[in-house]
């Protein structure tokens, strides 16, 4: 339903379509806005209802980026050093 609006929509503002491949753009342009819409209701609906997953997941994607944080300033630190003698 909603790419049938938004089709007739855009057919109402360019009543004539220059060819066929712009009408197959557009057919393309109002999937991929449904497909984005629906992506998106999945994802925040994921988060809500498993929380306890989402809250693990964010806590260890943390844990790891200050992980690959301390250990990129130690190992930029020793060869800081070790080039300056």
């Amino acid at each position: 339903m909603m790419i049938e609006l938004e089709f007739n929509y855009i057919l109402d503002k360019t009543p004539y379509m220059v060819s066929c491949s712009m009408t197959i753009y557009t057919l393309c342009i109002a999937f991929m806005r449904k497909a984005v819409s629906v992506m998106h209701e999945g994802v925040i609906s994921l988060l809500i209802n498993r929380y306890d997953f989402s809250s693990s997941l964010l806590w260890e994607h943390i844990e790891i980026s200050v992980l690959a944080s301390v250990i990129a300033t130690i190992i930029g630190g020793l060869l800081g050093m070790f080039i300056r003698i």
